[in-house]
């Protein structure tokens, strides 16, 4: 049994509705759990024959949607290509700011987070939430699609964008099954409903902060010649433009790109190292 494609995410990227999708897609065989978490997780401790287990397959395309495998490491991914040379990976991008808006809704609809009731009230909890190092890399776009190009090269990756799944969600979805050679009419589907007990509008505080954290992402898909994240881009700076940005406010936003470039990436490249460390003495079959 071989793995023919993965949709990775980014988190907030409707992989729940092509998940819902490809597991009423007769040409497509998805695990029946949405998020195994296999290759950036349990590849330490478990095998192919429990990966595999998940699936039916039966001849069909067999392949998983799984947000967290936006974060694999260098190694995770090296070995993945090892095991499965021809497999095609699907990353879909979303507006960064709305990205990291819908998660936090997320969060506080589920109860995840305590230390709020109201959001957009609590500046410092919205902080503490944007700031977690995982919550910031699933908003690195740039550094993961380097990550997964050095391995699979720009054949065997294709680039969505979530808002081309609100704007057009049968061409989005054609697109999809062109790259996985699926010929069946693609299937199009009621997007889920916004199930958040948020009502509150966004912090523009907030705001700010999440765009001048992700800006240097933003800047370099534009140079590889995307053009949602122009859109992405204009409309943050028209929109920062006309306000009054208070010093403070300038200076957190500082203050975390700091954090973000000489603390989390320097540690992030010890936890890569570590890990290829550990995978380097795993035997897989």
């Amino acid at each position: 049994m071989t793995l023919n494609f993965l949709v990775i995410g980014s988190q907030r990227c409707a992989t729940s509705y092509i998940h819902s999708i490809f597991e009423n897609e007769i040409a497509t065989d998805v695990s029946k759990q949405k998020e195994l978490n296999f290759f950036s997780h349990h590849i330490y401790t478990k095998d192919l024959s429990w990966y595999f287990s998940n699936f039916e397959n039966m001849g069909r395309l067999t392949g998983e949607v799984c947000p967290s495998y936006f974060l694999m490491r260098p190694a995770e991914i090296k070995k993945l290509k090892q095991l499965f040379p021809d497999l095609k990976v699907v990353l879909i991008l979303r507006d960064p700011v709305k990205r990291m808006w819908s998660s936090i809704h997320r969060h506080w609809t589920f109860s995840y987070l305590k230390d709020t009731k109201k959001i957009g009230t609590d500046f410092q909890s919205l902080f503490r939430f944007i700031m977690t190092p995982t919550n910031l890399y699933f908003g690195k776009y740039a550094y993961t699609l380097k990550k997964w190009e050095k391995e699979f090269g720009k054949d065997q990756l294709q680039i969505l964008f979530y808002e081309d799944i609100k704007d057009n969600p049968k061409k989005f979805m054609s697109e999809l099954y062109c790259f996985l050679n699926i010929a069946e009419e693609p299937i199009v589907r009621d997007q889920h409903k916004n199930v958040s007990k948020v009502k509150e509008e966004m912090d523009k505080r907030i705001n700010y902060l999440i765009y001048q954290t992700h800006k240097r992402e933003i800047k370099n898909l534009i140079k590889l010649g995307y053009e949602r994240p122009k859109e992405w881009d204009m409309k943050y700076k028209n929109s920062f433009k006309n306000q009054k940005i208070p010093i403070s406010l300038k200076i957190t936003a500082f203050s975390a790109n700091i954090v973000s470039q000489y603390v989390y990436d320097p540690v992030n490249k010890v936890i890569n190292w570590h890990r290829s460390y550990k995978l380097k003495k795993r035997c897989l079959n």
